[in-house]
């Protein structure tokens, strides 16, 4: 799996403080509302030994006066929907798909930085990928339309569209230097310390498709508590000195050494300060491919190390 980094479709400027509602019965224009859609990430499900199988999900945070919806209130025919398309390396359209049906939207409650704006995860899927979408310096850009329950000021929303993931110039993703391949977490099962989250490696072998796939050997976890609870984004937790940064431990919980990496085929790490109720606002997990040939990490970081070059991915957990 790739996961591409975040992106910021809208830079957050002021809260206006109207709701749809007020700034309706105010008689006020669309641009006294904010409305902030951020393309949160686009992860690429490898389809191994099929062609042309890879299914690509993509993730939208909305932080908006109004509630979204999955269909127009006024013919429920008229969907909301996501949007795709690649391009080549010099710019020209290989594929679109602006009817990407259905969307997922999952309400996170309200933005506790514009107290009149909800928050909102939105996800689509597009299966069956074309395998030489995937390489050649290719580009995946994506978009969103939606449908509100704020029918008189703002109907419907759609997004430019905003740069996901730009494929490596030679070969696909096959190679465990050009993605990020999705861990999996246990999830806390109580307040105790021997009842933390776990994570385990993500264990992928390929057969013929990709084309040459090769499993990552380990990889580099991270994790912080959500105490900036204006943001998702990892380095912006930064501002609270109480979000430190902890590896997990190896076996056993309690007294394991303290660990960075996980191996791919059989490893598992202990996240011992993940434990239900230990962070109400959840928490975030970093982490990406190590297998040498790839870049260096800086010596004062983990000096043996070899992983994905640029950013990590990051995820929310909310456990």
């Amino acid at each position: 799996v790739i996961i591409a980094g975040r992106n910021l479709q809208n830079a957050r400027v002021l809260c206006t403080g109207y709701d749809c509602a007020t700034a309706e019965s105010f008689g006020l224009t669309r641009g006294d509302i904010e409305e902030v859609y951020t393309l949160s990430s686009a992860e690429i499900y490898a389809g191994c030994g099929t062609q042309n199988g890879t299914k690509v999900t993509v993730t939208w945070n909305l932080s908006v006066p109004y509630i979204v919806l999955n269909a127009n209130p006024a013919n429920a025919t008229q969907l909301s929907k996501g949007r795709m398309r690649f391009l080549s390396s010099s710019g020209t359209l290989l594929y679109n798909n602006i009817n990407i049906t259905p969307v997922s939207i999952t309400s996170l409650g309200t933005d506790p930085s514009c107290s009149n704006n909800s928050l909102f995860r939105v996800t689509y899927s597009l299966s069956n990928v074309m395998d030489s979408y995937l390489g050649n310096g290719n580009k995946l850009e994506c978009s969103l339309f939606m449908y509100t329950n704020c029918t008189g000021l703002a109907p419907s929303y759609v997004t430019q569209w905003t740069q996901a993931v730009v494929f490596p110039a030679t070969g696909t993703y096959a190679a465990p230097c050009s993605r990020i391949d999705k861990l999996w977490i246990n999830p806390s099962t109580g307040t105790a310390q021997s009842q933390c989250a776990t994570v385990a490696g993500a264990y992928v072998t390929c057969t013929g498709v990709p084309a040459g796939f090769t499993r990552t050997t380990s990889q580099q976890v991270e994790y912080r508590k959500r105490l900036v609870t204006t943001s998702f984004d990892w380095n912006d937790q930064n501002a609270n000195a109480s979000s430190i940064v902890y590896n997990g431990v190896l076996p056993p919980v309690a007294t394991g050494a303290a660990s960075s990496t996980v191996s791919s085929c059989c490893g598992v790490l202990f996240l011992k300060f993940m434990v239900q109720g230990a962070s109400p606002n959840g928490w975030l997990v970093r982490y990406r491919n190590i297998y040498t040939g790839c870049s260096t990490a800086p010596a004062a970081t983990t000096p043996s190390a070899t992983w994905t070059p640029g950013t990590f991915t990051t995820e929310y957990w909310p456990y």
